[in-house]
């Protein structure tokens, strides 16, 4: 195994991360981050940072740092040119020493010291004169940090954090995502407020709506919310690549795009719209009630499809009957050798008919898949225009309109392809002096 000495890393603790190495260093209270053949890309400190211990990063590339010293954990901005202050001792933040981030889930874990009473100081000196420094994993609260947007929340002690829903999809209820607890307790949400993104309990619904900021949102109960598709309930309002809100429609890639987006991949996109636009009637819209047609349309030419080929399965036996019975007709004629053909014809036209009727039976069954997804989207369709907001709405028919069109592009195949043409089973045979006999085939 060949190894290299990188000279130019100091780091007390480090982290990798897209080819990177990123370090604390204790005594100087510095930030690093190098190359992978150690050149030093930049060095960041900071007030907040005070003898900074341990080092991890998030999928997006933000430096989470343990500050010892003044108790706090520090994220730094990928540039290395900022800095915010998301926990401290306010938080039961005590001495920090290690911490890691799973980068799928988000989940912080800190390390750091157990804050002991009085009356277990007094019993601890009773038993021992040592110090005993007892660790605990912070992984009990389960946050999931945003620190895009915490750093222009505010101090540390007045963000909220993101409860992600799938934490709370093994529970029988929904937990307000407001005053979840460090000790994993909340109270059973009610309402969801489709512009926050947020679960509300009785209690924080009414400071929801009395904010000036929060009082013209819509919401909507977690029954309803629960009653929209799947697929609906991951539809966010929010960019996922920059966290900021939809405001503008691109026609060209037809999908929303949030202001910043307009920079980045939507740069020489030149037929941009407003999303309140694009949004507005959209439940009224006459795209409605003809997806709705186009639903039962293709629900009904399935089911069609589906009957006939039984119809052809009935006639195939029928037609097997026929052909066995004019193949037995003819032993009388024959001896032994007719014996033996007899069998061998009857086993052809078995395996013929079982053929095609495997391949008819394979149909149906894709068929009938087609026809479940259409009669669950018909369904789905009646809740979405219910209860989905309006984004949900355009995003769903969407989808629907590309599920509708492969089904109907589907049918179309069949109806112009040969899998729907009449295949007759019918025995041609021969008999002359030299007993020449042909066995039985298929006559499409």
């Amino acid at each position: 195994m060949s190894q290299t000495i990188l000279e130019g890393v100091r780091a007390s603790h480090i982290s990798l991360f897209g080819g990177y190495i990123y370090g604390t260093i204790f005594r100087e209270n510095k930030v690093c981050c190098y190359k992978s053949t150690g050149e030093l890309l930049w060095t960041f400190q900071h007030q907040d940072i005070d003898r900074p211990q341990g080092i991890a990063l998030d999928k997006n590339g933000f430096v989470y740092i343990a500050s010892k010293e003044n108790n706090r954990i520090v994220v730094v901005s990928p540039d290395g040119k900022t800095c915010k202050t998301i926990l401290s001792d306010v938080d039961g933040i005590n001495y920090p020493v290690y911490i890691d981030i799973h980068r799928e889930t988000g989940i912080m874990i800190v390390s750091s010291k157990v804050k002991k009473t009085s009356a277990e100081k007094d019993s601890d000196q009773k038993v021992s004169m040592k110090k005993q420094h007892n660790f605990r994993l912070r992984s009990e609260r389960k946050i999931v940090i945003d620190p895009i947007n915490s750093f222009s929340r505010g101090p540390a002690n007045q963000n909220i954090w993101e409860i992600k829903r799938q934490n709370m999809a093994s529970s029988d209820r929904d937990n307000c995502t407001l005053c979840y607890d460090e000790d994993g307790t909340s109270a059973e949400a009610v309402i969801w407020c489709t512009e926050c993104e947020v679960f509300l309990c009785t209690d924080c619904d009414k400071h929801h709506k009395k904010s000036k900021t929060s009082k013209d949102h819509k919401t909507m109960s977690t029954k309803e919310l629960h009653k929209l598709p799947k697929f609906m309930l991951e539809i966010s309002s929010q960019c996922r690549d920059h966290k900021k809100k939809f405001e503008l429609y691109c026609s060209f890639h037809d999908c929303p795009c949030c202001v910043t987006c307009i920079t980045d991949e939507h740069k020489k996109c030149q037929d941009l719209k407003p999303l309140s636009d694009i949004l507005k009637h959209i439940k009224s819209s006459a795209s409605i009630q003809l997806l709705e047609k186009d639903l039962k349309n293709v629900k009904e030419n399935l089911e069609e499809i589906i009957k006939y080929l039984n119809d052809r399965i009935d006639i195939c036996k029928s037609q097997k009957t026929e052909a066995a019975e004019q193949i037995r007709s003819m032993r009388k004629f024959l001896d032994d050798l007719l014996n033996k053909l007899e069998q061998e014809i009857l086993d052809d036209l078995e395996s013929m008919q079982s053929q095609l009727t495997s391949k008819m039976n394979t149909l149906i069954q894709q068929l009938k898949t087609e026809a479940e997804q259409i009669i669950k989207l018909q369904s789905e369709f009646s809740k979405m225009t219910q209860y989905a907001t309006e984004l949900q709405m355009y995003v769903g028919l969407r989808e629907i309109e590309k599920t509708t069109s492969q089904a109907a592009k589907y049918i179309d195949t069949l109806k112009s392809g040969d899998n729907l043409e009449g295949k007759e089973l019918r025995c041609n045979y021969s008999i002359c002096p030299a007993i020449n006999f042909t066995r039985c085939q298929i006559v499409w």
